[in-house]
């Protein structure tokens, strides 16, 4: 189990080790060390500050792998921080759009 803050940011930093500062400023969300994301979220959004949402967006606990909303891997597994033991497969279609599919 990750030990996190009440806003899911972790209480040190999964790459280094670094302690997060409870007195961070709002935006602080790299540590000051490595610079490894400090919460886990999902990846479908338009910039890294997490301040622009176009897509989902949403925090995410520090072990999830996948964002459960629309199933986006999260920074966390993007960043190689956690293990992604089950990487999502894409499926490929060969097959024309007016074609059956069977």
């Amino acid at each position: 189990m990750i030990e996190t803050y009440d806003d899911l940011f972790v209480k040190q930093c999964m790459r280094c080790h670094t302690p997060t500062p409870t007195d961070r400023e709002e935006g602080d969300v790299y540590c000051q060390k490595c610079a490894s994301p400090l919460a886990n979220r999902c990846t479908n959004i338009s910039d890294d500050n997490f301040s622009n949402y176009e897509g989902c967006g949403v925090a995410l606990k520090p072990e999830a792998v996948y964002c459960p909303k629309c199933a986006t891997i999260s920074l966390f597994a993007r960043e190689q921080l956690i293990e992604n033991k089950y990487p999502k497969v894409e499926l490929v279609s060969n097959f024309e759009d007016d074609e059956p599919v069977f």
